[in-house]
């Protein structure tokens, strides 16, 4: 006989009746799946990995919760995501060997966007300035040792893409390219916290130390040296009907006013105003010039 499931506020599964053999375990789980109830199968993997004491099975029920965390996390709104971040968070502290290219940037992007607003809500209204400094100081923190697990090569990557008939060479190449996509988004969210770290801050010296690391990290992804005048760039090097690549150069931009340098950001900014650029960059582009003007 099955046990019965009684859901609770739609968050809740309490077991009543005896224990679930391993075949009524996998009935119940599909057809929580079948029904979509992604917030019940979350709490139902949470409860099964709690309990597994094959570590195998373990892995993979950490593997399979990861994905629908990360499926819930995306489909919310930035402040309704936090939770799936935290039980994220949770997860790899006890689970490592989940920890894969893909899952930890779809993390921190979320955990960005959402510093990302409040820092803009400070920025608009004065308060809470110090709190959302402390925030986006913990998650520059993060970032950066996941800079550094990735550089060291302290994680093995396994890329999901990879069949069963690839070779060793294909599957190091995969995981290599891998590797290398998440570092340069941990790039790109660390340049735009240590720019918005700059604005944050009242003491001018720990300003301008956060603007020059903001806009070396700028550079670095636009493989351009610090000492080479942006005006004596080719615009057709970037690719700026991608979005990703747009927010480079507005970054870029954004941090050389801060730096007091108007001719180089002038110039960044008129790249940006071209019909072949994101829209969701040109549309706002004033907008963010008059952010960068008010803080310089």
């Amino acid at each position: 006989m099955y046990a019965i499931f009684v859901a609770v506020s739609g968050l809740w599964l309490v077991p009543i009746g005896p224990a679930l053999s391993q075949q009524e375990t996998d009935n119940v789980y599909s057809l929580l799946q079948r029904l979509e109830l992604s917030h019940l199968q979350i709490v139902y993997l949470e409860r099964e990995l709690s309990n597994e004491r094959d570590a195998a099975r373990a892995s993979q029920t950490a593997a399979e919760l990861a994905a629908i965390l990360v499926e819930q996390m995306r489909a919310e709104s930035p402040n309704l995501a936090i939770p799936f971040v935290e039980r994220l968070l949770s997860l790899l502290d006890s689970h490592p060997e989940v920890r894969q290219p893909r899952l930890e940037a779809a993390i921190l992007h979320a955990t960005f966007i959402r510093v990302e607003r409040l820092c803009q809500i400070a920025f608009e209204s004065g308060d809470e300035i110090s709190q959302t400094q402390q925030r986006l100081r913990d998650l520059l923190g993060w970032v950066n040792g996941a800079q550094r697990r990735w550089n060291n090569n302290e994680v093995v990557v396994t890329d999901e893409a990879a069949s069963t008939t690839a070779t060793d060479e294909e599957t190091r190449w995969r995981g290599a390219r891998a590797r290398e996509g998440l570092v340069k988004q941990i790039q790109f969210l660390a340049a735009w916290l240590h720019y918005y770290d700059g604005n944050l801050s009242s003491d001018h010296d720990q300003q301008v130390v956060s603007w020059r690391e903001s806009n070396s990290g700028f550079r670095r992804l636009l493989e351009i040296p610090l000492e080479k005048p942006l005006t004596e760039l080719e615009s057709e090097r970037f690719e700026l009907s991608a979005e990703p690549m747009s927010r480079i150069v507005l970054g870029l931009g954004m941090s050389e006013q801060a730096l007091g340098n108007s001719a180089s950001a002038s110039y960044c900014f008129s790249l940006l105003d071209a019909p072949s650029v994101a829209a969701t960059i040109r549309n706002r582009l004033e907008l963010w010039r008059i952010h960068s003007f008010v803080f310089a």
